[in-house]
């Protein structure tokens, strides 16, 4: 278990279970098997009880589901209201998506692309939520040639516009204890 987020109002603590499982999988048209490690986002309250799987990130395709892959999770952050996470992932089609921002709706069980830009294939990081609920700060990874150019940006979550905030070099973005 690994990257624990607490929900604001500290009945749940929400991380990142991994299982290994064999896969199979195409790989330049020849058919490869795999020991893999899968991420499974999961909460528990914080006696311990309660544990519920949210979203496995493993992947199945082909036909009859024949190749077994997975999709990343990873970076859960709770929405102060509790009803919604952002987080990191590249599901739920691993092989049509990079690792980029997302949320997931809680009661709904359902994962989102926000639409934010990215530098392909270098995807997203670190989101986290404004006080209010009203914003996601994160991190959109850069590269200028051999160099990492990470920037942090935020996203307005009722227009949907982004900003960015900083220049090269920044990662791991939280807010104030004032909220700025």
């Amino acid at each position: 278990d690994s990257q624990p987020a607490w929900s604001v109002d500290g009945a749940w603590v929400y991380f990142i279970e991994t299982r290994t499982t064999k896969g199979r999988f195409a790989v330049a048209g020849f058919e490869r098997y795999f020991d893999i490690r899968y991420p499974i986002l999961t909460r528990v309250r914080p006696d311990g009880t309660d544990r519920e799987t949210l979203l496995s990130g493993l992947y199945r395709t082909g036909p009859a589901n024949r190749y077994t892959w997975f999709y990343f999770l990873r970076d859960p952050a709770v929405r102060p209201d509790g009803k919604q996470l952002a987080l990191v992932s590249d599901g739920p089609d691993p092989t049509t998506s990079n690792v980029v921002l997302q949320t997931f709706d809680i009661a709904r069980k359902r994962l989102a692309k926000v639409g934010v830009p990215e530098q392909p294939p270098l995807g997203h990081q670190n989101p986290t939520w404004g006080p209010d609920g009203k914003y996601i700060l994160y991190v959109k990874n850069g590269r200028e040639a051999d160099r990492g150019t990470p920037t942090l940006w935020r996203y307005d979550v009722a227009t949907k516009k982004y900003t960015a905030l900083t220049g090269p070099g920044y990662t791991h973005p939280s807010y104030s204890p004032d909220g700025l």
